[in-house]
């Protein structure tokens, strides 16, 4: 007998049959979802396959979307091509909350079971073609992630080839949805070269098929066709004069964001530019495999049950996907956690120092002399406080160490409380705010003031500079920025319209604790006038938040503390409760989880909740790109604070981290120094 029942196994006359029909062909789809850890999960979505894809189309939408839980989480290598063909077929179902959750499973059960990748590409293309108002930028984002491929598991040319083909051919199309051209305009960038000499694709034809959508996609779209063109033009010589010719166009166009990236673009095009040919390279080179922590951290397994949980829920696919996101996520701090030591050589890289505004016709290889860098930092290790002895029977002396001494450190790899972080003398309050946040003046004296806005995304940076004049219009400015032991610079000529102001593009490329000082001059009222001034680029600015769940963070907080591991690195201290006495210490640390969270991009979870905060815990991973390195190194960071509610005086304060020592020392400062009173 089917687990199913049909409608002539009751009569037509009642309509309470029929809803009793609806009933138990939900619970038999209830039943089978209980099956799904079993052994006879296989057989038996094998011999309902045929009717529970009929229930796809039920006029009862529960049942619809149990059909498609069912599908989703009984799905295997086996029956994997039917079910996505047949949810690809799916495209009348009327209710939007389904279509997403659709689409969003169809990306996922195509990429879980691709044991062919060109079926994973026709069906992402399909899926990006047809349905492309449900695709949100974390599917399209990972579909470019799969193309390009994944350290160690790079899908070759001829996948690629076959994706710059297939797109290609989905631009050629009018009126194609926009995720198209994002998703094409990345790949024919990347991999237009693999099908350049097929006729009819020849380089100004895969110019001609993107451009030919310019004009209905948004800003944001016109970005990456942007992004595309200036590739093109790399990779195509013939091309380069046409592109550069779109891009002076647009380097006028009402769009701030489109007009900057036709400048910079320009600057990297143009020979005998202000840009070192080799910076360019750089910059244009094909991307490179994805790392191992992006394969595993697949955002489209955590959108899936975050889209269906809401309050408690027995809902199959929720309770399927919490319990293989927690697996992942484990899986995922295991990872990062262990990785081996980063080479020590890295604060030692010689880099050259970079003119802003002028052409150097024989740059300096050497690093930035002393009497161009300015230390913001508190000086040299060896005046960074006590000895790691010392410092362990001083915190273990503390009053307070009675409440919490089973999480603090002991043993090696202590780091001495580092001294306070140093403001510069001229405008020292606004240069802390820009410590933690973006936009503000970053110098201004009797004569000029220098705006400064920011903005970082892992081992990148971006900083724009504006030089307001106190008094007569400023001219000739020249801005030298000396590359530190571990960031690089870049930057575009100084602009001349309105207020003089140029932009700076940055990489991290290793650990280090160098202020870097930027030296500005420019003529004024017949006078040339010389000031220095530091950067608020510290550690914190390149630091990206990583969700781990609690059982995990207190688990390797435990390790991290405990652990006689060369590579382990922990600091504790108790500092002082900046506010008074009458403040509970809930929101004291309320304020300080804002911290973490805002100015050093920590994901933070607050003790036991964010209403009654007692503890703070913060995690996250400190990105470089060493130089010649395809890949970003990911160093993990631990940071816990807690509150005593019983003695208000002090709180503490412990950083955990793997190999980067100075990184969690620049940390404890910048905390110190923005939770001190003003």
């Amino acid at each position: 007998m089917s687990l199913f029942p049909s409608e002539n196994q009751t009569s037509g006359k009642f309509p309470a049959q029929n809803k009793c029909i609806n009933s138990s062909r939900y619970l038999a789809l209830e039943a089978i979802s209980k099956f799904s850890d079993t052994p006879h999960a296989e057989n038996l979505i094998q011999e309902h396959l045929k009717t529970i894809l009929k229930l796809l189309r039920d006029n009862d939408i529960s049942i619809r979307r149990r059909a498609l839980d069912i599908l989703y989480i009984m799905c295997s290598p086996s029956t994997a091509p039917r079910i996505v063909e047949e949810l690809l077929n799916y495209s009348d179902e009327p209710d939007l909350s389904i279509k997403e959750e659709l689409v969003l499973k169809i990306a996922i059960l195509a990429e879980k079971f691709a044991d062919d990748l060109i079926w994973y590409i026709d069906v992402v293309v399909r899926l990006i073609t047809n349905s492309g108002d449900y695709i949100t930028e974390d599917i399209w984002y990972r579909i470019i992630q799969i193309i390009t491929g994944f350290v160690g598991r790079e899908p070759g040319q001829d996948l690629q080839k076959y994706a710059a083909n297939k797109l290609f051919t989905a631009l050629s199309l009018p009126n194609v949805h926009e995720n198209v051209v994002k998703v094409g305009a990345y790949v024919l960038a990347e991999y237009g070269n693999f099908i350049a000499n097929q006729p009819g694709k020849e380089p100004y034809k895969i110019f001609e098929t993107l451009s030919r959508h310019w004009v209905s996609v948004s800003a944001a779209t016109k970005g990456m066709l942007l992004n595309a063109y200036v590739k093109l033009a790399v990779n195509f010589p013939d091309l380069k004069d046409e592109i550069i010719s779109v891009l002076e166009i647009n380097s006028e166009h009402w769009d701030p964001d489109i007009q900057q990236r036709a400048v910079e673009y320009l600057q990297l095009l143009k020979e005998g530019g202000p840009i070192d040919p080799a910076y360019t390279a750089y910059v244009l080179a094909k991307m490179p495999a994805y790392s191992e922590d992006i394969q595993n951290n697949n955002p489209l397994l955590k959108r899936i049950y975050a889209l269906k949980a809401g309050a408690k829920t027995n809902d199959p696919t929720v309770l399927n996907e919490l319990k293989k996101v927690a697996e992942e996520e484990l899986y995922k701090s295991r990872s990062y956690m262990t990785q081996g030591s980063v080479a020590r050589d890295l604060n030692t890289i010689g880099r050259e120092s970079v003119n802003l505004g002028e052409k150097s016709d024989s740059p300096s290889k050497s690093k930035p002399s002393a009497a161009v860098t300015t230390d913001l930092l508190g000086g040299d290790d060896d005046l960074l406080g006590p000895s790691t002895t010392e410092s362990s029977q001083n915190i273990q002396s503390h009053p307070y160490y009675q409440y919490c001494k089973d999480k603090i450190a002991v043993g090696e790899n202590l780091i001495p409380i580092p001294n306070k972080l140093q403001l510069p003398s001229s405008n020292p309050q606004d240069w802390k705010s820009l410590l933690i946040t973006e936009n503000g003046v970053i110098f201004q004296d009797n004569n000029v003031t220098v705006n400064y806005k920011s903005s970082f995304q892992g081992s990148m940076g971006k900083i724009a500079m504006q030089f307001a004049s106190k008094g007569s219009s400023i001219s000739n400015v020249v801005v030298t920025l000396p590359n530190t032991s571990n960031i690089f610079f870049n930057s575009s000529p100084v602009q001349y319209e309105g207020n003089p102001s140029l932009v700076i593009n940055c990489i991290n490329t290793g650990v280090g604790s160098e202020t870097p000082t930027v030296n500005l001059t420019f003529d004024q009222g017949g006078s040339h006038r010389s000031v220095n001034f530091g950067l608020p680029v510290l550690a914190n600015k390149w630091i990206s938040a990583v969700d781990m769940p609690q059982q995990a963070f207190e688990k390797y907080y435990n390790e991290y503390t405990t652990a006689n591991n060369p590579n382990y690195f922990r600091l504790d201290n108790f500092i002082k409760n900046p506010a008074p006495s009458n403040v509970p210490v809930s929101e004291v640390l309320k304020r300080l989880s804002s911290l973490l969270a805002k100015g050093l991009n920590l994901k933070v979870t607050n003790l036991p909740s964010d209403s009654d905060v007692q503890i703070v815990n913060g995690v996250g991973q400190y990105v470089m790109k060493s130089e010649g390195s395809q890949n970003p190194t990911n160093l993990p960071l631990l940071i816990q604070a807690e509150g005593f509610e019983q003695n208000k005086e002090y709180l503490r304060l412990s950083l955990r981290g793997a190999a980067n020592k100075d990184v969690l020392k620049n940390l404890y400062q910048i905390i110190t120094l923005i939770m001190s009173p003003q």
